[in-house]
């Protein structure tokens, strides 16, 4: 069988998709009963559930959960494979833009069930050697209308430096955005700016900006390197969660900067409420938590074997999604 398996290293900023590459070999069926990561859900009321996944599929990645408790992802059958599932209506295989059998990842689903994600299409470039493709076909999805193409959308103009047509303004001594990791219902995003050198933007300053370009400095340093705040979601509320020198936080625009209360642990989703979701350990030993806007933490308790465990949603209601090894 020939298995074209596709490592994901790209990014949604809002609308934008930032591009990826896969690489192609030959590899024989993997039995049903070696699956290397599976995908989860949790909540207090309900416990832990694990996804199951279809016959033959080697892994499976949760990438996004809406609030009625729908999750998408993509699993690796023969390729990767988009995804939607959820506890009453069960697994549903996406598809591609070329067919059941062609790659393709969910990465985002919304209240009303419309999946969006990249997929082998029309302007997806396939070549041979270890690196053989670029996905750079969008799609959007529901039950009602299947699969469609949707144009390819880069970053919006407005998150960009003023001196760049945008509306984003930045540090002294800042002249680049390095990222936006995240914008909300209010306009608000969250991101790095910092200076260009031979390598890039360098980014030294880890940032909220207003709906109005006007930024609220979260975290800084002097260098690149020794810049240990790392953003990890932004609410419709404002409130932001990262971690900084190992260990999780909560930033409001009130009560700034609160480290969750453990050290090796990260925070990297959030939801309305204010209750985010993260992980605890090192390395490849990593364990869900859940950090309530009480205080309260909870410790996840995953399956027996689990060693690498971590959330990439919690909606409103209080449910955790995520994958484990």
């Amino acid at each position: 069988m020939r298995i074209r398996k596709c490592i994901c290293a790209c990014n949604l900023i809002g609308n934008a998709i930032l591009l990826t590459a896969c690489s192609t070999d030959t590899a024989p069926a993997t039995p049903d009963a070696v699956v290397s990561r599976r995908g989860f859900v949790w909540s207090s009321k309900m416990g832990l559930e694990v996804i199951p996944v279809p016959n033959g599929a080697m892994s499976m990645n949760v990438t996004a959960m809406n609030n009625d408790g729908q999750v998408a992802g993509y699993v690796t059958l023969g390729g990767d494979h988009a995804f939607i599932w959820s506890p009453s209506g069960g697994y549903t295989a996406i598809g591609s833009l070329v067919g059941p059998d062609g790659i393709s990842w969910a990465l985002s689903i919304t209240d009303a069930g419309d999946v969006t994600g990249l997929s082998e299409g029309p302007h997806t470039d396939l070549y041979g050697g270890p690196r053989c493709c670029e996905l750079n076909d969008a799609f959007t999805w529901n039950a009602q209308s299947g699969i469609k193409p949707i144009p390819m959308v880069t970053r919006s103009p407005e998150f960009r430096p003023i001196d760049a047509g945008g509306k984003l303004r930045l540090p002294a001594g800042s002249n680049c955005v390095d990222l936006i990791v995240g914008t909300n219902a209010r306009g608000q995003a969250i991101g790095y700016a910092g200076t260009t050198d031979s390598n890039g933007c360098r980014g030294t300053n880890a940032l909220l900006w207003e709906a109005d370009g006007q930024f609220v400095v979260i975290g800084q340093s002097e260098t690149r390197t020794t810049f240990h705040t790392s953003l990890g979601a932004l609410n419709n509320r404002g409130e932001v969660v990262g971690s900084s020198d190992g260990v999780g936080f909560k930033w409001t625009a009130t009560g700034g900067m609160v480290r969750i209360p453990m050290a090796n642990t990260s925070v990297n989703v959030i939801n309305d409420n204010g209750d985010a979701a993260g992980a605890v350990g090192t390395g490849e030993h990593l364990t869900p938590l859940v950090w309530l806007a009480s205080g309260e933490i909870k410790i996840l308790q995953m399956p027996p074997g689990a060693r690498y465990s971590f959330p990439v949603a919690i909606n409103n209601n209080g449910v955790v999604a995520g994958s484990f090894e």
